[in-house]
């Protein structure tokens, strides 16, 4: 059973609009009466399949909706990849199948709620909260470059891209990816706020749908090759240890503290690599909760690197990118689906 989420400028101490979908009567009459009974839930309407849901929502304003994952004539895959895309509308998965946890999130899904939860409704309301807290607590950026982009060197030789992104990462990680084409110049470093269980599905779902950058959990000792991902496993900061005598950096997998309570860290990565490469490191940072990467995105910049930020627009939640462009952190800001053209651009 999926839930489909959509944040449509919900102001704040008003209900979440929701659209409960499931082809099973109980599940719709149970999830109904839970959502309910937070007083901070409205559920406007129910559906029992993902073309009713996609009609509905195409025709009405909606926060939120709540599906079942497998419904009749498309699956959950189809429609979480439909709303966030087409519809741009977050999405969050409940199932107690936990195999559907990293193919829902690789899809593009928000988050994953077990159906069986006995804080169910707590759990959704925490999520459609924290978007609201960001959409609040972030200024408006524009979906164009920094006026300093003609200022940067564009001969620039790049020598590595770093990837951090958190929530809605792996699908905007994957839209990125599957558009660089193949042979890829450059090693590209990789870290992703994620739950220790699904690092390494991550990796398999990644191959899979964009096998012209492979994908590995980096390991200590890892030499970096071009065109090959390396993503940090959960619970590990990735950093370089040393660059080889060819220039390939070699990585290192780090037990220190967590930085803000995230381990693996996108800012710990970011300035390993700035550090090492300077104005060789090209940064990019995706949607993602908090202000994990923008202080790295800082060092970036001071080191004569490039950094690019997805724009609010595309963002599922535009806390990090956002913090990156108050410190003037960011080159670039342009939606995600222009990201890869850029990234072709500078390289």
């Amino acid at each position: 059973m999926t839930i489909f989420i959509s944040v449509s400028g919900f102001m704040e101490k008003e209900k979440f609009v929701i659209l409960v979908v499931s082809n099973s009567l109980e599940d719709r009459s149970s999830i109904v009466f839970d959502l309910e009974h937070t007083e901070k839930i409205k559920v406007i309407s129910t559906q029992s399949d993902a073309k009713g849901a996609i009609n509905f929502c195409c025709n009405n304003t909606v926060d939120a909706v709540l599906s079942a994952y497998d419904l009749p004539e498309m699956d959950g895959l189809e429609s979480i990849k439909f709303l966030t895309g087409d519809l741009d509308i977050p999405v969050i998965i409940f199932s107690d199948d936990e195999s559907l946890n990293s193919k829902s999130l690789s899809a593009g899904a928000l988050a994953f709620v077990k159906k069986s939860s006995l804080n169910f409704a707590e759990e959704v309301l925490s999520h459609l909260s924290k978007i609201r807290e960001n959409s609040f607590s972030q200024e408006d950026s524009s979906p164009n470059d920094s006026g300093d982009e003609n200022k940067i060197v564009h001969e620039n030789n790049f020598q590595i891209l770093c990837i951090g992104a958190s929530t809605g990462g792996p699908s905007a990680v994957r839209t990125i990816l599957s558009r660089l084409g193949d042979n890829f110049p450059i090693p590209i470093l990789y870290t992703q706020h994620i739950d220790s269980r699904l690092d390494t599905k991550f990796v398999e779902l990644f191959n899979h749908d964009c096998p012209n950058t492979p994908m590995e959990l980096a390991e200590n000792g890892t030499v970096a090759q071009k065109g090959h991902v390396y993503m940090a496993p959960a619970k590990k900061h990735l950093v370089i240890d040393y660059i080889s005598k060819e220039g390939n950096p070699v990585l290192k997998l780090s037990d220190e503290a967590p930085v803000n309570f995230l381990k693996p860290s996108i800012n710990v990565m970011f300035k390993s690599a700035s550090k090492f490469f300077k104005s060789k490191c090209l940064g990019v940072l995706l949607t993602g909760m908090g202000k994990d990467g923008a202080e790295g995105c800082k060092e970036i910049i001071d080191n004569e690197g490039y950094t690019i930020v997805e724009d609010k627009s595309t963002s599922v939640i535009y806390g990090m990118p956002g913090a990156a462009v108050k410190l003037n952190a960011a080159k670039s800001i342009i939606p995600r689906t222009q990201i890869a053209q850029k990234i072709l651009e500078l390289i």
